[in-house]
């Protein structure tokens, strides 16, 4: 998935060349297992916000390719849909067979640190991170969440369309740093803020300035469960967690960067050259960290 802004015109990949309007543009571009490039296809917005993390993809077990992203002004699908005015939360599908399949309006807000994210898990449920607050419309469904501020995913079960909107305690501003599909099914985070099930009793409250904590969310009932959270030497802003990838056998693997250093419970600890490093770590299906590994030198490295 590519951003392109309004003065990108025309793009080329491979044999296939895409043009298009003055508008930002979500483009997708396909290759096969030898690097030849099969499709190409793209999303025309009025306006969408050009920082980083503007839109989340991911490719479910029968091979849809699932995009969301905040839009506003108007948006243009081809083959699909237009609207001339407007502005929402969107999730949309694509087949190499038939191009845009769907798209969908769910009614959560954007927010700086909680940015379009989503995940496919191996039921083929599609997940959505957002930021939610007073009443959600997704669908024929409403959710009252209150006042509060809360990172929120919805749900949208592969029979029966979006159908649940979770969030958790609302504990500090809202963060989530990543998120990733389970094979299992439900999806797994790292979070900065809210409450959140701890398996030895009660509930942990997760604060932004902390290393933040990992998370799983059950698809069965929606409930989130803490599964680990690290310390942090500084005791504030040293983990920035930039990717989460889960193993077929429900290894977690962790990439990001940090300052100082991080303690990763009961295994090992990463120390910083400089300024920030990179690294690495595992967590494993048995509730443990496997291993930790730091990447970078004396100045600035990221992960």
């Amino acid at each position: 998935l590519v951003y392109a802004d309004q003065y990108s015109m025309n793009h080329r990949y491979g044999n296939m060349s895409l043009g298009g309007k003055a508008a930002y543009r979500l483009i997708l571009a396909v290759s096969d297992a030898n690097g030849t490039w099969t499709h190409l296809d793209q999303i025309s917005i009025g306006n969408l916000d050009t920082s980083d993390g503007i839109a989340g993809m991911a490719v479910g077990p029968n091979g849809t390719v699932w995009v969301t992203f905040y839009w506003s002004s108007w948006i243009d699908v081809p083959g699909l849909i237009y609207h001339s005015s407007g502005s929402g939360y969107a999730v949309a599908s694509w087949t190499a067979s038939g191009g845009w399949q769907s798209l969908d309006n769910i009614g959560l807000s954007y927010y700086d640190y909680v940015r379009p994210d989503i995940a496919v898990d191996g039921n083929g449920d599609v997940w959505v991170s957002g930021y939610c607050w007073y009443t959600i419309y997704m669908h024929a469904l409403t959710y009252n969440v209150g006042s509060n501020e809360y990172i929120c995913i919805a749900k949208r079960d592969s029979s029966n369309g979006w159908n649940a909107l979770y969030y958790a305690n609302s504990y500090d501003n809202p963060r989530l740093d990543a998120l990733t599909d389970h094979p299992n099914g439900g999806i797994v985070m790292w979070v900065r803020s809210g409450g959140y099930n701890n398996p030895s009793g009660g509930t942990t409250s997760i604060y932004y300035s902390t290393p933040g904590a990992l998370v799983r969310l059950f698809s069965s009932n929606g409930t989130m469960w803490l599964m680990d959270q690290p310390t942090c030497s500084s005791n504030s802003n040293c983990n920035y967690v930039q990717s989460l990838d889960v193993k077929p056998n429900g290894d977690v693997i962790v990439a990001g960067y940090f300052q100082y250093s991080i303690s990763f419970s009961n295994c090992c600890s990463v120390n910083s050259g400089g300024g920030y490093d990179g690294y690495v770590a595992q967590f494993n299906n048995s509730g443990y960290w496997d291993w930790s590994i730091a990447l970078g030198g004396t100045s600035n490295d990221y992960a």
